[in-house]
């Protein structure tokens, strides 16, 4: 299917379409979210109900993906904050130090006494 045969589909030409098992699934998915935007009968519209049109089709679907990983970084961040919160922090089999050693290690600097330092002294005295 060409991006212009994508936008022209309407809604009854998307629930026609033979899918395997992991398309319909999302397919269905879709459609159950499809009517939060209206926009008749066109399938794929854009938040403002606009038609989406073939000629921007790509930077359309480009800009969905950068939504997609924006999500899924506060997710990862969010979790991490909820981890270093609760001291939640599962060990890395790797070894490698994940978000929340970061967050940890970060909240007990700010929670540690500040140093006392007296002009004209030098550090470490």
């Amino acid at each position: 299917m060409e991006g212009a045969d994508i936008v022209a589909l309407d809604l009854e030409g998307l629930a026609a379409l033979k899918l395997d098992a992991d398309g319909d699934t999302l397919r269905t998915r879709y459609l159950e979210r499809r009517p939060i935007v209206g926009g008749g009968t066109l399938a794929f519209v854009t938040r403002d109900s606009e038609p989406l049109m073939a000629e921007t089709l790509s930077v359309y679907l480009r800009h969905l993906r950068r939504v997609g990983l924006n999500a899924e970084f506060n997710g990862a961040l969010c979790r991490g904050l909820l981890a270093a919160r609760y001291r939640d922090v599962p060990k890395d089999e790797a070894g490698e130090p994940e978000l929340a050693d970061f967050i940890a290690a970060a909240a007990d600097r700010l929670q540690a006494p500040p140093e006392r330092f007296r002009p004209g002294q030098a550090k470490g005295d």
